[in-house]
Order: structure tokens, then C-alpha cells, then sequence
């Protein structure tokens, strides 16, 4: 088995190539899953994905406070305090299917999140569901989520974006992933304003990537990135549910001398692309190891930054009551050249 999940935050608990390497940052004792500053190691993230800026936001024009979790960007910061990756979630529903002559391993797990969790509102039913196999030399993880209001919810609309948080280390090292190679496959992210942090609506080059997209290696001291990238070309919003879209590629992470690849594709308009520069967790009770700054990479595929405070943006975060949330999410590794 290539991949292992834990109903803790329908989290991802690893994630190995075909001949065993482990390419996610994981703990050994489940319960450091549950602990307020785990960094989000392998969780599914909700209601709401990455940040809201502003202290709250207004559903058919009732204003909702929500709490600011993430004070040093003024923002609430993946669904609050409490969100999605500090439950329980109801499963593992496992079972096994054959598509196309592969084998898979389907995994689900179910939340009900009532209204005004964190502050958001109306009662969502919410499901995670993992599906696991190997193509050749290739493990695959593709993750879904899929989410829609209670028939006896008590609002008709709220805001949603899911993720999921897993950290790679290609270099396969306890303390960095210095030397890990990485393409990000978009050089166009979104600007933040300088004094209140929120989104702008710009979109504009990101700096430290060069048009023509090529790997950089990531350093002890750099390069630092905690950015939304845009899918290019931009798209516009047409639907809730974009998992019927064939997932783009984008990012991919590979080690010159491990020659271990992950690669992170989505249905999805945007992804942030984090360097784990604030990941610092000790040695915990039951761990084989710390989890120091620079030893993980996330990419979290999801909706717009502050999109449930952006009209533009708003309609990829619109749930209404009889319509379904849906997303798709693909991670791969192998051992191997780059261009395998």
C-alpha cells in the first residue's frame, strides 16, 4: 500500500513510492495530529481554505464575525482555530474497484459540520475520498471532496473552499530538503496589499519565477514562498463542482540525488505554494524526530484567497442550498529522471 489516511482530519498519514520510500511528512503518534500547532501535517483543510481577510463575511446580507486565528496577516486562517483538520471525521469507508484494468483502493470519510461552526453558516455535509494505486513505477493519490448543505440546514448559502495540506520532502531527510529541485507551473500569482495583507484582485508575475517556468533549487537560506498561484490561462468561474475538468500540473518536486519526484495537479483555479518557513515543531511525545523550518513543501490546491470578500472571485465559494461542492486533487511520486 502506498498511501495511509487517519480519520483525525481525514488526514494523510503517507504517501510512498512503489519501492517504500516515504516522500510525506508524517508523525508516528496519531494523537500529535489533534495538537493546536501541528502545522497541518497531511489534513484535509476547511470550511474554508488558506485565508479570509476582514473578521468576517456577509451571506445574503447577514454579516457574519469570524475569528481572526492567523493575527500576524490579520486573517482567519483555514477555517479558524477549530476548523475541519481538528475533527474526527466519521470512516474509513474502504473499498476496492478496477477501472480501465488498475486496481484502486477507495477510502472515505464523511463530516457533518453544523451551522455557525467557526463562525460560518449554514450545516454542510462534507466528504473526503482518497484513491490509491500504481501505474509502472508511479503511486498515485487522488483525493476528491465534495460537499453540499443539509436538507435541514437553517441559511440556504454559505462559503466554502477544501484542501488538503500534506508537506513533501523529496530529499528524504528528517531536518531539510535542501537541494530539492522545484517547477511551479504558473509565474502569475495573486498581489496582497502591503498594510492590510488582503488580496488587491491584481494578478500579476511572480518574481522569483521566470516566464519560462524552469526548475529552481530550493537552498537552506531560499528562496521563500507562501503564495496563490493563478492557473494559467486564468480561468473563469462555470461551475461549483469542477471535477469533470482533466487536472492541470502544478508543481513538481524532484531531489538530484534521492532522484525522488512528486508531482501536485488539481481541477482547481489556484494553488499556494508554501516553503514551510514557519513549520517549527519539537520532538514530540512518541516522535522519532523534529520537524524544523525548511523540511517540508506543501502545494494546496483551492479556491481564491478572500474570495468569499471579492465579488469577482466570490462565485468559485458560493454554496447554495441543492448545489454540490466538488474538487479534485492528484498527487505522484516515482523514483526516477525527471522526465519520466
Amino acid at each position: 500500500m502506498t498511501s495511509t489516511h487517519h480519520n483525525t482530519a481525514a488526514s494523510i498519514t503517507s504517501f510512498k513510492t512503489v519501492d517504500g520510500k516515504e516522500t510525506a511528512l508524517k508523525f508516528d503518534n496519531l494523537e500529535n495530529y489533534k495538537k493546536p500547532n501541528y502545522s497541518f501535517l497531511g489534513a484535509t483543510i476547511g470550511r474554508y481554505a488558506n485565508r479570509i481577510y476582514g473578521g468576517g463575511i456577509e451571506v445574503l446580507g447577514k454579516k457574519y464575525p469570524l475569528e481572526i486565528n492567523n493575527p500576524a496577516a490579520a486573517a482567519t486562517l483555514h477555517g479558524g482555530a477549530k476548523g475541519w483538520d481538528k475533527e474526527d471525521w466519521e470512516g474509513p469507508v474502504v473499498s476496492k474497484v478496477t477501472e480501465n484494468g488498475v486496481e484502486k483502493t477507495k477510502t472515505v470519510y464523511s463530516l457533518v459540520s453544523p451551522h455557525l461552526d467557526q463562525g460560518f453558516p449554514g450545516k454542510v455535509n462534507a466528504k473526503t475520498i482518497y484513491t490509491s494505486y500504481v501505474i509502472g513505477e508511479k503511486a498515485y493519490l487522488e483525493l476528491e471532496y465534495e460537499a453540499e448543505l443539509a436538507e435541514d440546514t437553517p441559511v440556504d448559502e454559505t462559503v466554502i473552499s477544501l484542501t488538503n495540506h500534506n508537506f513533501f520532502n523529496p530529499a528524504l531527510k528528517d531536518d531539510t530538503y535542501e537541494g530539492t529541485e522545484i517547477k511551479v507551473f504558473s509565474n502569475q500569482y495573486i498581489v496582497h496589499d502591503a498594510k492590510t495583507f488582503a488580496p488587491t484582485g491584481a494578478i500579476e508575475d511572480f518574481p522569483l519565477i521566470p516566464k519560462d517556468l524552469p526548475f529552481i533549487t530550493l537552498k537552506k537560506e531560499g528562496p521563500f514562498i507562501d503564495h496563490c498561484f493563478v492557473v494559467q490561462p486564468q480561468q473563469e468561474f462555470t461551475k461549483l463542482d469542477t471535477r469533470d475538468k482533466t487536472p492541470s500540473l502544478h508543481v513538481h518536486f524532484h531531489h538530484p540525488e534521492t532522484k525522488v519526484n512528486v508531482q501536485v495537479l488539481s481541477t482547481e483555479p489556484v494553488f499556494q505554494v508554501y516553503t514551510g518557513d514557519y513549520m517549527n515543531i519539537p520532538k514530540w511525545e512518541g516522535e522519532s524526530r523534529a520537524f524544523p523550518t525548511r523540511c517540508g513543501l506543501a502545494c494546496e490546491p483551492a479556491r481564491f484567497t478572500n474570495a468569499a470578500n471579492r465579488p469577482e472571485w466570490r462565485p468559485w465559494v458560493t454554496l447554495k442550498k441543492g448545489d454540490k461542492y466538488g474538487s479534485k486533487i492528484v498527487y505522484v511520486n516515482w523514483v526516477g529522471e525527471k522526465d519520466a
